[in-house]
């Protein structure tokens, strides 16, 4: 039920949660700057302004208030009517958990890297006795199956000459772990276990880069043709950082689906190469762009209390997909 204004003590100021309106005075509790629609109790009661598990709100619940929220987006209108501007934003702490949710999309990487990882070792590890003991690098023993000879002495002046040392030539160009050098021989060899899908992994991986961003810019920009030009840009970036940790459980699906891919293929002559036709890639990434206008939609209409939310978030996310490609062909113009 609307509270009357005579309800409001008058020397209280009431600050519209979007866009900072003084609503002292007002019968209704509607913002008539930016036509965020509340009730004076929601307005007025500290107890609703912390949440009970968003991770902006509890610093001192780092882990769990991390995977609440990000579980709890997977109903996204039960999240967004629970969500409401009047809470606070923060927004180091959103930048903090849209950083997290970036590497966890990324763990798609971390089991085909693996298994690269383990071939490199290998491969490194055999060529580092044979090579080792060809140039006599002390505490390498003579190979088993090939034939113990050892490098002239012009070949060894000519390694000392390019790399210093027998043993370093080994450590630039077989490294094995620890060193830095393997492990980013590891991640140039990943392109060779997954041919097909690599460069998709790594453009979508790019896109959520900038999706958050992204959307909160064009938002900005149109702000005047959706009527809620006052809207603070903090409450933008907050529906879409919140509504594109989707990204994640793409990620981890994309995760599983490589270990399936990888297992079926142990039984064939091919070792780890991952397939995926390009027809069920390019269909998965359009139900994503489905459920990313869905939850984006649902945040303006429960969150930000648009009128005709969801035609505003596709239009939204189609003004992204069109610019997309845009960008993609100016920065490849620049780099030429």
């Amino acid at each position: 039920m609307t509270i009357a204004a005579n309800d409001i003590p008058q020397e209280t100021d009431v600050l519209c949660p979007l866009c900072g309106y003084n609503l002292r005075g007002l019968v209704e509790a509607r913002c008539p700057e930016c036509g965020g629609q509340f009730n004076w109790d929601e307005l007025r009661d500290p107890g609703r302004r912390l949440h009970p598990y968003l991770f902006e709100h509890h610093p001192e619940k780092k882990i769990s208030s991390f995977f609440k929220t990000l579980v709890g987006g997977l109903r996204p209108r039960r999240f967004w009517t629970e969500l409401s501007p009047v809470q606070p934003s923060r927004l180091g702490r959103m930048v903090v958990y849209w950083i997290i949710c970036l590497l966890l999309a990324s763990t798609v990487l971390i089991y085909p890297y693996s298994i690269t990882a383990v071939r490199v070792y290998e491969q490194n590890s055999v060529n580092r006795q044979v090579i080792g003991y060809y140039y006599r690098v002390p505490g390498i023993p003579p190979p088993l199956a090939r034939p113990r000879i050892t490098a002239s002495p012009q070949e060894l002046a000519n390694v000392t000459a390019r790399y210093g040392s027998a043993q370093r030539m080994l450590d630039t160009e077989l490294p094995i772990p620890p060193s830095p050098r393997f492990f980013i021989m590891a991640a140039r060899e990943i392109p060779s276990a997954m041919p097909d899908l690599f460069i998709p992994i790594l453009m979508v991986l790019g896109i959520a880069v900038i999706w958050p961003w992204a959307i909160t810019l064009i938002m900005l920009i149109f702000r005047g043709s959706m009527k809620r030009s006052a809207v603070k840009p903090i409450h933008l970036l907050r529906i879409a950082i919140y509504s594109s940790d989707l990204f994640v459980w793409l990620g981890w699906l994309g995760m599983l689906v490589l270990l399936y891919q990888s297992l079926g293929s142990l039984t064939s002559k091919r070792g780890w190469v991952f397939q995926m036709s390009p027809g069920i890639v390019a269909f998965g990434l359009l139900i994503f762009a489905l459920l990313l206008t869905y939850r984006l939609g649902c945040a303006m209409g429960k969150y930000l209390r648009f009128r005709h939310a969801m035609a505003m978030a596709l239009s939204v996310q189609i003004i992204l997909v069109l610019l997309i490609p845009t960008c993609m062909v100016v920065a490849s113009w620049l780099i030429q």
